[in-house]
Parts: C-alpha cells; sequence; structure tokens
C-alpha cells in the first residue's frame, strides 16, 4: 500500500502500488493529482498503461453505502452537506495529523474531550467526525480544520466565526453548536448534535418532482421561522439551499446549517476576499450575485428559489454553468409556479414570485411576514 497527501487540501489517501503514477480525483477537494509511483509501479510498463486507460480513477479511501438515517451535514465552507459515511476502514487516511492516538479499540483518536469513532465526510476545507463526547456520552459530529487550511489566519478566523455565530442562535430551526475549540488550539474545531435524517436535496431527489404541497409549505415555514431567529441575532445566512436544509429524523424538522457564508449584517469585510462572489449561483439574490450590499432580504430570496423547487420539481434559475446561471438570476423572470405545476394553490405561487423579486424592496419585508404568510396558507381550504 502507499500513502499520500493531496497537494491542495492536504487529505491523506491510501492507495495499493499497482495505482502508483496515475492520475486521480481527490475526495477532499476535487483537484485532479498524479499519484505518486512507487519504485515498482514506476518501472511497470502495464501500470502506466492502466493509468492512460482511466485517467480519472478515484483512489480515495472507499465509502460505505449511504444510509439517510445516520448522515451528517458537513457546515464548513466548502464541505460537502451530504456526505457517503466513510466509517472505520476508510479513516485512517483524512485522520493523519487531525487526531491524538485512540486510547480504546473503537476509537480512531482523541480531539479534545471527544472519543473520535470514525470518519463521516471530508471536503476542501476540513474533516466530520462521529464522536461521543467523553463528558456527557452523547453522540456529536466534530468539524476539524485540515492542517494545510489552519495554517492561514484568515481561514481560522472564518471557521470560529461560522462557529460563534450559530451558537449564539438558540432556535429549533437552527442546527445547535456544543462547542468551539480554543483560540489557541492548533486545529480549530467545533462540535454539534449527531443528526439524524437526511437534507432537502436528498429528498427532492428521492421524490424526482413536486413534494406533495403541505410538505412543501411546512418545510418552507420552518426554514423562514429559523431565518427569523438569525436576522434577529442581525446575521445574513448568504447560502440558502436545499443542501443546508436538514430534515431531522423522523418527522422531517428543519435544521438550517452551514454558517461558513454567515456574516453580520454590518459587514466583514476583512474576511471576504476582494471581489468575490460567495454563495450557491442558483439560490443566489440579484444584488448577491453583483457583489452589492445586501442585507436579510437576500436570503429570503434564496428561500424563494427553494419553495419554488419544492413546489414544481424545477430550479426558478436553472443554466448550463455558474455564469449563465448568475444572468438569469438578474435578468430573467422564471415562468410562476402555478404556470409549471398547475395544482399549485394561486396564493402560493404569488407569495413565491414575491419572494423572487429582482429589487429587494419588491419582497416581504422579513422571514417572520413569511412565515406568517405560509401559516395563512396552511389553514385555507383545500382546493
Amino acid at each position: 500500500m502507499l500513502a499520500f497527501s493531496c497537494r491542495h487540501c492536504g487529505l491523506r489517501m491510501t492507495i495499493t502500488e499497482a495505482d502508483g503514477a496515475k492520475k486521480a480525483r481527490c475526495q477532499g477537494c476535487g483537484q485532479t493529482l498524479v499519484v505518486p509511483a512507487s519504485e515498482h509501479g514506476a518501472r511497470g510498463g502495464r501500470s502506466r498503461k492502466r493509468a492512460a486507460e482511466d485517467p480519472t480513477r478515484v483512489v480515495a479511501p472507499p465509502a460505505a453505502a449511504h444510509d439517510s438515517r445516520v448522515t451528517q451535514p458537513g457546515a464548513l465552507q466548502d464541505l460537502p452537506t451530504r456526505v457517503e459515511g466513510a466509517g472505520r476502514r476508510g479513516a485512517e487516511a483524512p485522520t493523519a495529523g487531525l487526531l491524538a492516538p485512540a486510547q480504546g479499540p473503537d476509537e480512531i483518536g482523541r480531539l479534545g474531550p471527544y472519543r473520535v469513532l470514525e470518519v463521516i465526510g471530508a471536503g476542501g476545507m476540513g474533516v466530520v467526525f462521529k464522536a461521543q463526547d467523553t463528558h456527557l456520552g452523547r453522540m456529536v459530529a466534530l468539524k476539524a480544520m485540515l492542517p494545510a487550511i489552519a495554517t492561514s489566519a484568515t481561514a481560522r478566523q472564518r471557521f470560529l466565526r461560522e462557529a460563534r455565530a450559530a451558537a449564539a442562535i438558540q432556535h429549533d430551526h437552527v442546527v445547535t453548536i456544543y462547542q468551539v475549540s480554543d483560540d489557541n488550539a492548533p486545529l480549530p474545531w467545533l462540535a454539534m448534535p449527531f443528526l439524524r435524517g437526511e437534507p432537502l436535496d436528498a429528498r427532492l431527489q428521492r421524490q424526482s418532482g413536486p413534494l406533495p404541497l403541505a410538505e412543501s409549505l411546512r418545510v418552507a415555514r420552518e426554514i423562514a421561522d429559523g431565518l427569523a431567529a438569525i436576522h434577529e441575532m442581525e446575521l445574513i445566512h448568504r447560502d440558502v439551499k436545499p443542501g443546508n436544509v436538514w430534515l431531522e429524523a423522523p418527522a422531517g424538522r428543519v435544521k438550517i446549517l452551514d454558517f461558513g457564508l454567515a456574516r453580520a449584517a454590518a459587514g466583514d469585510a476583512q474576511l471576504t476576499q476582494e471581489g468575490a462572489i460567495v454563495g450557491s449561483p442558483a439560490y443566489m439574490a440579484p444584488e448577491q450575485a453583483t457583489r452589492q450590499p445586501i442585507d436579510a432580504r437576500a436570503d429570503l430570496f434564496s428561500l424563494g428559489c427553494v419553495l419554488y423547487l419544492m413546489l414544481t420539481g424545477k430550479m426558478a434559475f436553472d443554466a448550463p454553468d455558474a455564469l449563465s446561471t448568475l444572468l438569469a438570476v438578474t435578468s430573467t423572470e422564471p415562468p410562476t409556479p402555478r404556470e409549471r405545476a398547475p395544482e399549485v394553490p394561486a396564493e402560493a405561487s404569488d407569495l413565491t414570485m414575491r419572494l423572487l423579486a429582482k429589487k429587494p424592496g419588491d419582497r416581504p419585508a422579513s422571514a417572520r411576514e413569511v412565515a406568517e404568510a405560509i401559516v395563512r396558507l396552511e389553514a385555507a381550504p383545500a382546493r
């Protein structure tokens, strides 16, 4: 076996010697790299031939089958929110340099006061672990920065800002932060509940079409309730999308995730790259897409995109690439939900289009107002 680190994100991977000298895609950051060849592999002509035939072979540790009951979202910026559980067999590679030695046979290491049991996600910013609190005995999801990223003071500030922003919010529809590492910790980490369920994007993929109206309205109302709590703390989420909406088992209760892009309403320019557009293009408000000043109503536009998708099974703004999507967001009007799905009530369609207004002043004034409007829709007699 050969072990090597991705030169882009630092993720450790293990391969067989026969795979040496091949091109591969890092499971963590998605970058293509050339796998270092072993002495035997460098001389083996057969290995070089196989590499040419299969240039994109993934050599990261194998992932276990997806289990929506225990899949845990990642809340780090750039970390996937739906991940395949790697389990203990595949956990050795991403943990190099992250964990203290294990103290029990069922552990892969220690991090702070937590027994780390397995890797459940990895990305360009960090690794997510399933762990157990040694003091309270409860299961948690630990998110730790990769060593290569932790060397950046800006990245550390961004991570801690995310954790502290989320920890300041106590609401049923916003994910809870249990604990954050000390500022002087070698690698920043945060502890969250180990959630059971699935993200909204997985639910939509399983549905393969519009969600039932009652479910769409309930999910949208709970997102609006969570956003109201976020906005009352003078924060803007800036990345509301199906992948950041967790449906907690067994009832599908909404938990808003991923404060990697959250910012105080007053702004935080020192932690944002000059001229950068941050967010997800298909769910991004026009003012955000054009790098204009934003307020909480940018999150309402994103909520409108999510509600549109739930009601119709189609994206409000769907284009082949990010640039075309941003252009559509800023300059085109999508068909109304009722035009795409005649069974959608006119009132629900109208509310969705108000949320998707290009000008912030034409949208509802607050997330609280949106939640109250949805309550009225849910109480309306069926037609």
